[in-house]
């Protein structure tokens, strides 16, 4: 499904002589969520060779007999970015993903989030321990 929205939902005519196809592809195996082990194989091969072509080379194949070479390395990048480049916490509870940036981490933290449904109101509810004072409504705290 991510290959058809990639290529199929955002209109390609307009965007597609300035993107390499290693972003292209290389998203779409990020956006996935699964590396196959000959995919990981590959990565790990190309990186101890000492074989990896420089982004702005990445044009078609990027030199390689395999184009699927081209999809992991993108893949990798993406992947990487996700991991280092933020500094967001995330929280997986179920099918649920929770990002805390690192700013409110400091205030959230130690934090309950439940699911309240009454006959006056539904939706998200944060329990903090920290809290020290609250608005009437609870929707302004102190800490």
């Amino acid at each position: 499904l991510t290959h058809i929205f990639m290529f199929d939902v955002v209109p390609r005519s307009l965007i597609r002589a300035s993107v390499p196809l290693w972003v292209d592809e290389g998203m779409a195996d990020y956006q996935a969520g699964v590396w196959r082990p000959l995919d990981l194989m590959q990565v790990r091969d190309v990186s101890v060779s000492d074989s990896v072509p420089s982004m702005s080379d990445f044009q078609g194949y990027g030199g390689f007999a395999n184009a699927r070479v081209v999809y992991n390395l993108g893949h990798a990048v993406f992947e990487f970015i996700d991991e280092f480049a933020t500094d967001d916490k995330v929280f997986e509870f179920d099918d649920l993903k929770v990002c805390i940036d690192k700013k409110s981490y400091v205030f959230l933290n130690g934090s309950e989030i439940d699911y309240e449904e009454t006959p006056f109101r539904s939706g998200i509810k944060l329990s903090n321990p920290a809290v020290t004072r609250t608005c009437g409504c609870g929707e302004s705290v102190a800490f």
